[in-house]
């Protein structure tokens, strides 16, 4: 079974667990820390080393995280310890974010900037997609800075592209004096 389909089972049985115990948005919290967690570069060794046993990870991720979680989010990364899923541990919280979002019809929008972008100015973006019907009223800005597109931003959304980047508009430019 593939990483994504393994993925996918985990997420919807927190999600149907934390909608049940009515719990799920103190879950979510628990869930966005983890992901933090999971970007650390020692972290994802240790989750994916084959070397350490299950028992040290269990231990390390108590030591980082307990009475930092709800403990139903603590039983969940143990039971993922317990089937051997750690290695696929930040691809389930992944998982979760997603049914969570599409669950409280949540669109997530990244955003790519040459500069950071200010709350206004993603309000003023979800404004306009929502008005163009592009997104619904709840957006999820994932933030990137790239100071190489010079300015504007690039959107991804789903499996759609906007680009309003300078750079991409100066290569439109040299493509059309190219051609005269």
């Amino acid at each position: 079974m593939s990483v994504s389909k393994i993925a996918k089972r985990y997420a919807k049985s927190f999600i149907d667990f934390g909608s049940e115990h009515r719990k799920l948005p103190a879950l979510m919290e628990d869930v966005e820390g983890i992901l933090q967690l999971a970007k650390n570069k020692d972290f994802k060794l240790l989750l994916r080393s084959p070397i350490v046993k299950s028992e040290i990870k269990s231990q390390t991720i108590n030591a980082l995280l307990e009475g930092k979680i709800q403990p139903e989010t603590m039983n969940f990364l143990q039971l993922t310890l317990q089937k051997g899923r750690e290695n696929i541990l930040p691809e389930i919280m992944e998982a979760i974010v997603t049914k969570y979002q599409a669950l409280q019809n949540i669109t997530k929008v990244v955003i790519t900037s040459a500069v950071e972008l200010s709350d206004q100015e993603l309000e003023k973006i979800s404004a306009n997609l929502n008005k163009l019907k592009i997104t619904g009223d709840n957006v999820a800005f994932v933030k990137k800075v790239d100071p190489t597109i010079i300015g504007g931003f690039i959107l991804e959304i789903g499996d759609k592209l906007y680009d309003a980047s300078v750079t991409s508009k100066l290569k439109v430019i040299k493509t059309e004096l190219n051609q005269n």
